[in-house]
């Protein structure tokens, strides 16, 4: 089964009432906002790290015990690790106006 982009020119698209050929979206003329990016560059450099995680043996044995052996791994890294960079964002968050309502 075919499906995804193929070239530049045509997307192969699956749905539950069939296959459908779509052309391939011209995203030139889109410019993203400054959230946009900042969400873009975010999730970029969180799948690098994923990815290293994911290539070296050795991490990936220890995730693979920490979660329980999950049978899409890398999703389950990714997941567990956006939410430990979510949480620690939130906990400096907190402690940055905690912080300011002291100095009041």
């Amino acid at each position: 089964m075919v499906q995804g982009a193929i070239g530049k020119k045509y997307v192969i698209k699956h749905y539950k009432h069939g296959i459908v050929k779509t052309k391939y979206p011209d995203m030139t003329a889109i410019v993203a906002s400054e959230k946009q990016r900042a969400c873009r560059d975010d999730f970029k450099a969180l799948n690098a790290i994923v990815k290293a995680i994911y290539n070296d043996p050795v991490e990936r044995q220890e995730w693979k015990i920490k979660l329980g052996n999950p049978p899409r791994l890398y999703g389950a890294i990714f997941k567990a690790y956006k939410k430990e960079v979510e949480e620690a964002k939130v906990q400096r968050l907190q402690a940055t106006n905690r912080a300011i309502r002291k100095s009041f």
